[in-house]
């Protein structure tokens, strides 16, 4: 995200930015809740919904470019080309294994918290508070999350899959 810049410059590093800031992406992610009052309210924000998949889709499609383009700012247009992706797994961001594979580059996913199921606390997103006690509930609300996040962000997927000549 653009906001990073000069973070990611300041340590030496090449910067490519993608669609969106970090600021709305830290207000989205907790808006998102399994709550059935939160899920009749986030489909009735129609245009908030519609601008969230608009965003999540042009930071799909511009994972690739940032693995392969010059940064967008950079007059000299230097060459580029990613030997690695480092990245954060975001619950609807599955956009960086589509890129390593191809590149047929390396992927190294790193997150804070856990983004597969567990028994020990519902999934980050689901808005679900975290009761200390392990429950079926708390691993089922993984596959919610992840599954309602994956078939939003399918048809992008299957766009950049396309664009990509990826099987």
């Amino acid at each position: 995200h653009g906001d990073l810049r000069e973070t990611v410059e300041s340590h030496g590093l090449r910067f490519f930015p993608l669609a969106g800031t970090t600021r709305q992406m830290a207000i989205w992610a907790p808006s998102f809740s399994l709550k059935p009052l939160k899920l009749l309210m986030l489909s009735l924000q129609v245009r908030e919904t519609i601008l969230k998949i608009s965003t999540l889709r042009r930071i799909m499609l511009g994972t690739y470019a940032a693995c392969t383009e010059p940064d967008p700012a950079d007059e000299k247009r230097t060459p580029f080309r990613a030997d690695a992706i480092l990245a954060n797994p975001t619950p609807a961001g599955h956009f960086h294994v589509h890129a390593a594979q191809a590149l047929g580059i390396p992927l190294h996913l790193a997150n804070p918290f856990p983004v597969v199921a567990t028994r020990a606390h519902p999934h980050v997103h689901s808005g679900w508070s975290h009761t200390g006690r392990a429950s079926v509930a708390n691993y089922v609300s993984a596959s919610l999350v992840n599954d309602l996040l994956f078939y939003a962000t399918l048809p992008s997927a299957n766009e950049l899959r396309c664009n990509l000549r990826l099987r």
